[in-house]
């Protein structure tokens, strides 16, 4: 019997033929297969159901996989497992008019994953597929519908996205909080015995918030302190647990942070191992890995020397996770760096390696000392703190050192004191300290927010990066930090507080909404019709705007207009208002011309 397994990914085709064997033929879709129409909204019908076409890109593939099909017994569609591989099944079931196809999935591609999948073949989960169908409708409804209101106010294009506008906002007003913000200088004291220290509480002193200490002859003072009784002293243990394998948001913040990969970079090179069988499904947000995935690293970690835990270590997960399938981990933990792969590859591999070996490891274990010292400036009390703690065992860190190096020396070594010792201080500092204003994003940093607001979906990180990004709203700098451009604040402006989409709690209950439709417990149009009816309400806000005012940049050459050029794909820069009389074009920087940069010719525009 000929059986026919279409996946998505070419890359997946050598390795899955040499699992299956000879009776198999494996083919790729190459992604989805149909999609909404490019110029056209696409949802019709009270119920804004979805009219669907081929894309042009797919026309050549489904003649071949219709070919394939129709001299094969059985087909089985092992597209990836989550909602966007349960859509594509859909489609190519439907664009191939497929009777009885067998859905597949596996989170692992190796010979007992693949086989087991194929054992237990299933139906298509209509749930997910609408579940999918929904967000990218929704995702289509806001686009459609307010970005054309934006460009008619801004004179030229602006666009809106339902999940992208949201996360430029976070960076608008993250950036303005930082330009808002004023720093305080204020001050503390150090006493210095020889290799430790204390610090002067100084919340004893100034109870109210905000605890500074803001009059350096007090800390002065404070700090000339010599003679202190010790009025506690404790030493114990404290215990360190791992990190939790990786998610994919977890994944892509720390190879951003670790090896300055952009989240693109890495779901590609992730995708690229899990191709090549080397890890397990890279799209999830769950932090726990299985039982039996958790046994295989304890057993190896054990053989290897490492004191692994007792159990397979599980975390909390997040209220807004999905749950489909385990975390990140490789899918044989022997294999280390002598696989055949290059040089990111094999970084980025090492690293989601030694994380999942690292969060199945015992406990680090330090040793932990603090004391509590009351000193006198004149007849009041002054009271300093000391901390310090040294590691007795390993644990996991023995492993998570080969990515970062730990410091394993003692931290303020505090001798042993009794309580009601007299001690002296051999010196005295005063320390300076200012009021820090908050971080500017970076892509790790706004991944992880949006995590925590419940923004998005373990598969749209990256493309939301990606996006905002490349619509000139944000820019990226030297040092990885993204900063809104006039053209972002802009756009925010005009939509804060006259669409409810731009909300981010709006944007959160969404993404919970979608979830529901997953679960069965809310229908495809029920979403679609309430976000439809209030944008309907929503829009006449818009309407009723003024002309969103824009920055005006000149033509150095003829001193005219520029006007922001953006087709995607296609071209991107600042050209002449007075076109074609006047042909200069400029670059775009960041939503503006880039005059030092020169011009850029555009033979036709």
């Amino acid at each position: 019997m000929r059986k026919l397994m279409i996946v998505e990914s070419p890359g997946k085709t050598g390795k899955l033929a040499q699992i299956l064997g000879s009776d198999w033929v494996v083919a790729a879709s190459l992604g989805h297969v149909r999609d909404l129409p490019e110029r056209a909204l696409g949802l019709v019908g009270p119920d804004l159901r979805p009219q669907y076409e081929v894309t042009e890109r797919s026309k050549h593939v489904l003649k071949k996989l219709r070919a394939l099909s129709q001299t094969c017994d059985e087909v089985y569609l092992a597209t990836d497992p989550d909602r966007e591989g349960e859509a594509i099944a859909y489609h190519l079931k439907e664009a191939l008019n497929l009777r009885h196809p067998k859905r597949c999935t596996f989170t692992a591609i190796n010979e007992r994953e693949v086989i087991a999948a194929v054992t237990a073949p299933r139906q298509i989960n209509m749930r997910l597929v609408e579940a999918q169908e929904a967000r990218r409708c929704l995702d289509r409804l806001v686009g459609y519908t307010v970005s054309p209101r934006l460009t008619e106010k801004a004179g030229t294009r602006m666009s809106a996205g339902r999940v992208q506008s949201p996360a430029v906002r976070l960076v608008v007003e993250r950036d303005r909080a930082i330009a808002k913000f004023r720093s305080t200088l204020h001050f503390g004291a150090r006493a210095l015995f020889g290799d430790w220290r204390a610090d002067w509480d100084v919340r004893v002193q100034y109870k109210n918030e905000p605890h500074y200490c803001l009059d350096k002859a007090i800390a002065t003072a404070v700090a000339g302190t010599k003679q202190f009784i010790v009025d506690a002293y404790e030493v114990g243990k404290r215990r360190a647990s791992p990190h939790a394998a990786f998610t994919t948001s977890t994944l892509q913040q720390e190879a951003s942070v670790r090896l300055k990969l952009s989240p693109s970079e890495t779901m590609e090179l992730a995708q690229r191992l899990y191709e090549k069988g080397l890890i397990t499904y890279h799209r999830t947000d769950n932090p726990n890995i299985s039982d039996e995935g958790s046994e295989t690293l304890r057993e190896f970690g054990t053989q290897s020397g490492f004191a692994m835990a007792d159990v397979n270590r599980k975390w909390k997960t997040s209220e807004n996770a999905q749950e489909a399938h385990e975390a990140i981990r490789p899918t044989d933990p022997s294999l280390d760096e002598t696989t055949n792969l290059d040089e990111t590859e094999e970084k980025l591999y090492r690293l989601i390696r030694i994380r999942a070996l690292a969060s199945q490891a015992a406990d680090a274990i330090y040793r932990t000392s603090t004391a509590r010292l009351r000193g006198c400036v004149g007849s009041t009390d002054v009271f300093f703190n000391a901390k310090g703690e040294a590691i007795i065992a390993e644990g996991w860190l023995r492993l998570w050192k080969n990515i970062v190096e730990e410091d394993e020396e003692m931290a303020n070594p505090i001798p042993t004191l009794r309580i009601g010792d007299r001690i002296e201080a051999a010196a005295g500092e005063v320390v300076e300290h200012r009021t820090k204003a908050p971080k500017y994003f970076t892509e790790a940093s706004l991944i992880q927010e949006l995590e925590r607001r419940g923004i998005g979906r373990p598969a749209t990180y990256a493309s939301i990066m990606t996006k905002i990004l490349k619509s000139g709203y944000v820019t990226k700098d030297k040092r990885q930090r993204l900063k809104s451009t006039p053209l972002g604040e802009q756009l925010i402006d005009a939509l804060v507080g006259k669409l409810s989409f731009i909300d981010v709690d709006f944007t959160r209950i969404m993404e919970a909404e979608l979830d529901e439709v997953a679960q069965g417990q809310r229908s495809y149009p029920e979403v679609l019709r309430k976000v439809n009816q209030t944008l309907t309400v929503e829009l006449t806000r818009l309407t009723e705007m003024g002309r969103i005012v824009r920055d005006s940049f000149k033509c150095g050459r003829c001193t005219s207009d520029l006007r922001h050029m953006v087709k995607k794909g296609h071209y991107d820069f600042w050209g002449c208002t007075r076109f074609p009389e006047c042909k200069q074009t400029y670059q775009n920087a960041g939503g503006k011309p880039d005059y030092q940069g020169g011009s850029q010719t555009k033979a036709n525009r």
